[in-house]
């Protein structure tokens, strides 16, 4: 069905779209107008378009307090994309969760100058001297929406760190050798939207994100790089967004949010060849919003509307449903390849809403269980995981502000105390570094890099 305004019709789908977009940049005049005549006679998208806000506006006052942003272009393009079963003459379901999700990608910076985890049992804390490598300045992305989404050791020569997010309304990333010294990639090929994930192997570098079309939609997007300075971009339109990648010498897969039920959930390319759309048929109606080597070849993480999901692959073609046990209510949004084995994190909802921030482990990706990391947190989530030379580190948030954890086994894990970082909402991404455990993530002056090491 379709509302039409003049001679121009608007859908009921790209109404939502349009409502999403909005809310991240701003819509030219002809596309508000016919939003706004659209949601004047539809009540079904007015009522979806007034839900979305909402959850964005409760969460901008419980995960950040005068961030830049505390809604990234990706989070609105899931919030509002939600694949439908069938229309039924009402508007697309609103998944919260996404919400949820994507708007912690808005990241926070770690602040304070030593903190501790606090081991349970009465172990003796576990010390980390954590220091400011990038601030907003150094990033010179002082501009308002600016923000970082992922970091990332590259395997070149050297090592280089490479942070990914956006510089206002432009993909951005920045590159750095001593963690000290950054420099904002100059490629006109980045052009407008947000970088979301990292991924590279051998001399193969690939990010991946969204960006908006000439229509004002969200879209797609890939860039692929050989040393991290000089970008191709590959527009991807069949997806809203893109938000997890995978590489490998001879196979990258990219995976995200198709732009409808009827388009394939991933991307592939072979040995370095042109990009092409795969659905495995174990991925409809789901979101996948972590991928990792690991397992049995690959696996991939995500949610749907019964709760979180995980996938795995031999080959990154043919794709198996891990156990659904232990994923009821749960959202995962990460997963890392570890000694320990696979670990995923997230977090649970309870009957009340409330959000507990969750790790699931496995030896293999066919079956994986749940622990709490810490059921005292006040609405904590999970945001990134990797392996450090410390044990297994996992960040995000909660609503008393930035927090990590560490393990050893995925199964027992100690908080890092990040009370002396003051006004964070939320720490986004992490990532090693030598013998550093590096994060990442916005304040409320912008984006900014730390590094941890034992004192």
């Amino acid at each position: 069905m379709t509302e039409r305004i003049g001679r121009r019709p608007i859908a009921h789908d790209l109404a939502l779209e349009l409502s999403a977009a909005a809310m991240d940049f701003p819509l030219p005049p002809d596309q508000r107008a016919r939003l706004d005549a659209h949601l004047e006679v539809c009540a079904g998208c007015r009522r979806t378009a007034g839900a979305l806000d909402a959850d964005a506006r409760a969460l901008a006052r419980v995960v950040s307090t005068g961030a830049p942003s505390a809604r990234p272009l990706l989070a609105l393009i899931d919030a509002a994309s939600v694949r439908p079963r069938r229309r039924t003459g009402r508007a697309l379901t609103l998944v919260a969760a996404a919400v949820l999700l994507l708007a912690m990608v808005t990241g926070a910076m770690l602040g304070g100058a030593l903190n501790t985890i606090r081991r349970p049992f009465g172990l003796e804390p576990f010390g980390v001297m954590w220091t400011q490598m990038a601030g907003p300045a150094t990033l010179d992305a002082l501009l308002p929406g600016s923000s970082l989404a992922t970091v990332a050791a590259l395997p070149l020569p050297g090592a280089p760190l490479i942070a990914g997010g956006s510089r206002a309304a432009d993909a951005a990333l920045w590159m750095s050798r001593d963690e000290r010294t950054w420099q904002l990639v100059d490629d006109p090929d980045l052009g407008r939207g947000r970088i979301e994930a990292i991924a590279a192997s051998g001399g193969r570098i690939v990010a991946v994100g969204a960006s908006v079309d000439p229509d004002g939609l969200p879209a797609g997007r890939i860039w692929e790089s050989a040393d991290g300075r000089s970008w191709d971009m590959v527009a991807v339109p069949a997806m809203r967004s893109i938000a997890a990648v995978a590489v490998t010498p001879s196979l990258v897969v990219v995976a995200g949010v198709p732009r409808s039920f009827r388009d394939a959930p991933l991307w592939l390319s072979i040995d370095g060849g042109a990009w092409q759309a795969w659905d495995p048929g174990t991925m409809s109606r789901a979101t996948v919003t972590g991928l990792a080597v690991g397992g049995p070849g690959f696996v991939a993480v995500g949610y749907d509307d019964r709760g979180g999901r995980a996938w795995t692959s031999s080959d990154g073609r043919t794709w198996t449903s891990a156990e659904p046990a232990g994923f009821e209510r749960g959202r995962l949004v990460a997963v890392a390849a570890t000694p320990a084995g696979l670990v995923a994190v997230g977090w649970t909802t309870d009957d009340a809403e409330r959000t507990t921030p969750t790790a699931w482990i496995s030896s293999d990706g066919s079956s994986w269980t749940r622990t709490h990391l810490d059921a005292s947190v006040r609405d904590g989530r999970l945001a990134a995981v990797a392996p450090s030379p410390y044990g297994i580190v996992a960040v995000g948030g909660a609503t008393d502000g930035s927090a990590a954890w560490v393990s050893d086994d995925g199964r027992t894990w100690q908080r890092l105390d990040t009370a002396p970082a003051s006004d964070v909402p939320t720490l986004a991404a992490v990532g090693i570094h030598g013998e550093h455990v590096i994060v990442a993530g916005t304040g409320h002056d912008g984006p900014a890099i730390w590094s941890g090491r034992r004192p």
